[in-house]
């Protein structure tokens, strides 16, 4: 080990081994500060009468082609639902699929 540290290269090994650590932890304390602030900017709490008009369900009026109608009358039958409900369960599955709810 005594060798080690009288070797001009194992000392400009060090030095730029420190270096590099130097910037990593520096790197590392700047991700940590920016994620700090990150999750201090928490959303809003939305008010009471935003989250009761979200939870509200609502009617609409949608026109399928007859070959859906179809298979959509099939799946409710054999399901023993509705039509509606069945359709808003799978408009619900397939936005569930594009992106988290809420």
């Amino acid at each position: 080990m005594a060798e080690k540290r009288h070797n001009p290269i194992y000392h400009d090994d060090v030095s730029i081994l420190s270096e590099y650590c130097y910037e990593i932890v520096s790197l590392l304390q700047d991700l940590v500060l920016e994620l700090q602030q990150r999750l201090g900017e928490a959303p809003p709490v939305p008010p009471t009468a935003a989250v009761a008009d979200a939870a509200s369900s609502e009617r609409i009026n949608v026109t399928l082609p007859r070959g859906v109608m179809d298979d959509l009358k099939r799946h409710a039958l054999d399901e023993g639902r509705s039509c509606g409900n069945l359709a808003a369960y799978l408009l619900e599955e397939a936005l569930r699929r594009h992106r988290p709810l809420g």
